[in-house]
């Protein structure tokens, strides 16, 4: 929710990139989660769904919204990143 909605066609680029079917990945490893994950091309755009417009949204409890706001927040506060295009709710 920081790269997406900061830098969506860049996202898409990169996914597009991943995901072109030149690379028939099982699995990803991750510097942010447990690795590795079970997935393949079609799963990971899919987790990015959003940025294709699809409607696709984050589902997450008010602890970590309230998390990712303060995030956001620290980041457009103190210039950190690019502004935010689009909502990541």
């Amino acid at each position: 929710a920081f790269a997406d909605e900061r830098s969506p066609e860049e996202t898409r680029a990169w996914v597009n990139g991943i995901t072109s079917g030149e690379w028939p990945f099982e699995r990803i490893i991750s510097a942010h989660f447990a690795s590795p994950i079970r997935s393949n091309p079609k799963e990971l755009r899919s987790a990015f769904g959003a940025v294709y417009g699809d409607g696709t949204q984050l589902t997450l409890d008010e602890a970590d919204w309230a998390a990712l706001d303060d995030l956001n927040k620290l980041i457009e506060d103190n210039k950190l990143g690019s502004p935010l295009k689009m909502s990541y709710r």
